[in-house]
């Protein structure tokens, strides 16, 4: 079986916190096989974009991706 869950993460302006950087990602992708993260991260890496001219807010997924 597969989960697909949708996120849209947006760095808070005021803050600087990102809403997505207050869940337990291990807890929620651990809890079942076949897991897929997608929506708007708001994110701009080279990693997932090579046409990217400038990294921006992806150190959190990047991190993520290489965890998991």
């Amino acid at each position: 079986m597969m989960r697909i869950i949708n996120i849209y993460d947006r760095r808070d302006v005021r803050t600087g916190e990102r809403p997505a950087s207050k869940i337990n990602w291990s807890r929620i992708i651990q809890q079942r096989e076949g897991t897929i993260l997608a929506g708007d991260f708001n994110a701009h890496s080279r990693r997932w974009n090579p046409r990217s001219k400038e990294q921006w807010d992806a150190t959190f997924w990047e991190d993520i991706i290489d965890k998991y």
